[in-house]
């Protein structure tokens, strides 16, 4: 990508990045609890407010914390339930944190 056309804010491939200690422990704290990291980093467009935090659900979080535990899930859940928003989110955190990636 020409330079001219990068923002400011990307960095290139292989620039450190330094971060605070107060940085680290937010990361580290996303990285082990995907709850935390969905309801406070993520967002989703709603019909009538635009943008607003996701506020998961009871049955998301349980959704994701299964996820989160176990590599095999299966779910019995009805139509129109934000599953596909609980899953997106739920894998936005495992591409961002986990090293181990089954891809």
């Amino acid at each position: 990508m020409p330079s001219q056309l990068m923002p400011d804010s990307v960095k290139r491939a292989g620039e450190v990045q330094e971060i605070s200690k107060e940085q680290a422990a937010e990361w580290l704290k996303c990285k082990k609890n995907p709850i935390y990291f969905i309801t406070k980093y993520i967002l989703i467009t709603h019909v009538d407010k635009g943008l607003v935090p996701f506020n998961l659900y009871k049955y998301q979080k349980q959704m994701i914390k299964n996820y989160f535990k176990h590599r095999f899930n299966i779910n019995l859940l009805s139509r129109q339930a934000g599953k596909t928003s609980a899953v997106a989110a739920f894998a936005i955190h495992h591409v961002l944190f986990d090293d181990r990636k089954m891809f």
